[in-house]
C-alpha cells in the first residue's frame, strides 16, 4: 500500500472480505482477482490526489456494506417518464441490485459477450474502477438494428438499489448504422428517495458502454435519485462513428456524493456530440460530473452544458476537458458549466482544452451566481408570491437542456420532475429561513 494512495486500510480489508464470503454467484476469476490486488496495493483516492481534491470518501468508505442477497423481489421503479399514446410506450428492463429483476420485459436481451466489455482498466483506472471489475453482475446488453431509422425505439433501463448493499450494475448499448433509440437509465433507491428508516447507506458502482454506429442517433436520459444517504459513483463511455449524433442528459437529484465520470470518444468525421446535465441538491449533498470528449475525427462538433442549483450546504464540482487530435481539423466544440447559488456552499468549475490541431474553434466558459434581483422585483410586482418567483427562476435557468430532447414525453417529464425537485428543495431552504 503506497503512502500516497491511502492512510487507512480497513476499507480495502472490507471489500476483500465480502468478494471472499460472497454468498451468489459471483464467479471468481483472474480479472475480479487482479482487480482486487490493484485496490489493496493503490488503496482509495485522498484529497491530495488531483481529480479527488474537492470529494471527499471518508463518509462512504465507513460504511460496511453488504452483497445483494440472491432473492429479489418483484419490484417496479418509482419514475417512469414515458405513459402508452400516440407515440408509443418504452420497453422497461428492471435490475436489482445490478441483476435482472422479476418480470422484466427484457428476456431476449440477454448478457453482454465477451470480449473488449470484459477488458480490465488501463493502468490509470481508479479504486472504483477497480471495484466495478470485483463486484460486477452479468451486464445487461441492448442492441438497436439499423432498420430502427423509421422511427426511434424506447427503453427505460431501470436500476434499483437495495439499502446498504455495494452494487455495480452494466450496461452496454449498442446502436448498428443507422438506428435511432430512445433511452432512459435511471437509478433509484428501492425504498425511495427516502431509504429505509434506520438503513445503511447504499453505495451503486454502475458502468455504461454506449457504441454509435455510422449515421446512427441517440438521445440518452441518466437520472440519479438514489437516497439521500446513498453514495452514486458512476462511469460511462461513448464511441462514435461518422455522422452519428449522440444527446446525452444527466439529472442528479439524490445521493449524499454523486460523482459522475463520461469519457466520449468522437471517431468519425462529421459526427456531433451534445453533453448536458442537470443537478439540484440541498442540505450537505455533493455533486460531482467529470467530463472528457475527444474528437479524433475532422468535421466533428460538440456541446458541453451542465447546471446546477446549490441550496442548503451543498456543493459542486466540474471537471471538463477537451481533447482535440492533429486529426481532428474544422472541429468544432464548446463547453458551459454554470451554477447558481442559493445557500452556504460552493460551486468549482475546472474547464480544460487540449488542442493539437490548428483549424478548430473550441471554447469554454463557466458562471456562478445566484437569483437576479431585478428579475424577482419584476415577477413580485405582479403579485408573485417570493418563493413561487424563486422556484420559476431556478426552473427557467435548468431549462434549456431539457429543452433540446427531441422526445416530447420524455422532455415534459423530466422537466416535471426536476420542477418538483426545485420547488421541494426551495421551499425546505426558506423553511429554515424562517425557522
Amino acid at each position: 500500500m503506497t503512502a500516497a494512495a491511502t492512510t487507512e486500510t480497513a476499507p480495502v480489508e472490507h471489500f476483500h472480505s465480502l468478494y471472499e464470503h460472497r454468498s451468489f454467484a459471483l464467479a471468481r476469476d483472474e480479472m475480479r482477482a487482479a482487480a482486487l490486488e490493484r485496490l489493496r496495493q493503490t488503496g482509495f483516492p485522498l484529497r491530495h490526489n488531483e481529480s479527488w481534491a474537492h470529494t471527499p470518501l471518508r463518509d462512504l468508505l465507513r460504511v460496511p456494506y453488504r452483497l445483494p442477497t440472491e432473492q429479489t423481489q418483484d419490484q417496479q421503479p418509482h419514475w417512469l417518464p414515458w405513459q402508452r399514446g400516440e407515440s408509443g410506450a418504452a420497453r422497461v428492463l428492471l435490475a436489482v441490485d445490478g441483476r435482472a429483476g422479476d418480470g422484466t420485459e427484457a428476456a431476449d436481451h440477454g448478457p453482454a459477450t465477451a470480449g473488449s466489455w470484459r477488458a480490465g482498466p488501463g493502468p490509470a483506472a481508479d479504486a472504483f474502477d477497480n471495484l466495478r471489475i470485483v463486484f460486477a453482475d452479468t451486464p445487461r446488453q441492448i442492441v438497436v438494428p439499423g432498420d430502427s431509422a423509421s422511427a426511434p425505439v424506447r427503453y427505460h433501463i431501470a436500476h434499483l438499489i437495495s439499502d446498504g448493499v455495494v452494487a455495480a450494475p452494466r450496461t452496454r448499448i449498442v446502436l448498428e448504422a443507422g438506428a435511432r433509440a430512445t433511452i432512459v437509465e435511471s437509478f433509484e433507491s428501492a425504498a425511495g428517495r427516502g431509504g429505509t428508516p434506520g438503513g445503511e447507506p447504499s453505495l451503486c458502482l454502475p458502468h455504461t458502454k454506449v457504441v454509435v454506429g455510422e449515421g446512427a442517433q441517440l438521445e440518452l436520459v441518466r437520472l440519479q435519485a438514489e437516497a439521500q444517504s446513498a453514495f452514486h459513483v458512476s462511469a460511462a463511455t461513448i464511441e462514435q462513428a461518422a455522422d452519428s449524433r449522440v444527446d446525452v442528459v444527466s439529472i442528479d437529484l439524490g445521493a449524499a456524493l454523486a460523482r459522475g465520470s463520461l469519457t466520449a470518444l468522437i471517431g468519425g468525421s462529421g459526427a456531433s456530440c451534445h453533453l448536458s446535465g442537470v443537478s439540484v441538491a440541498g442540505d450537505a449533498q455533493l455533486m460531482d460530473a467529470q467530463t472528457v470528449l475527444e474528437h479524433a475525427a475532422p468535421e466533428s462538433q460538440s456541446r458541453q452544458l451542465y447546471k446546477r442549483v446549490l441550496t442548503g450546504a451543498s456543493n459542486a464540482v466540474f471537471a471538463g476537458r477537451i481533447v482535440v487530435r492533429e486529426a481532428a481539423q474544422q472541429t468544432d466544440a464548446f463547453q458551459l458549466n454554470s451554477n447558481l447559488l442559493l445557500g452556504s456552499g460552493s460551486a468549482v468549475s475546472k474547464p480544460q482544452l487540449e488542442i493539437a490541431a490548428d483549424d478548430v474553434r473550441c471554447s469554454h466558459g463557466a458562471t456562478v451566481g445566484q437569483l437576479d434581483d431585478d428579475q424577482l422585483f419584476y415577477l413580485r410586482a405582479r403579485g408573485i408570491p417570493p418563493g413561487t418567483a424563486r422556484v420559476m427562476l431556478a426552473n427557467g435557468f435548468c431549462a434549456e437542456p431539457v429543452a433540446g430532447l427531441a422526445d416530447p414525453e420524455l422532455r415534459a417529464a423530466a422537466g416535471a420532475l426536476i420542477a418538483a425537485e426545485l420547488s421541494e428543495r426551495l421551499a425546505a431552504a426558506e423553511t429554515r429561513v424562517d425557522g
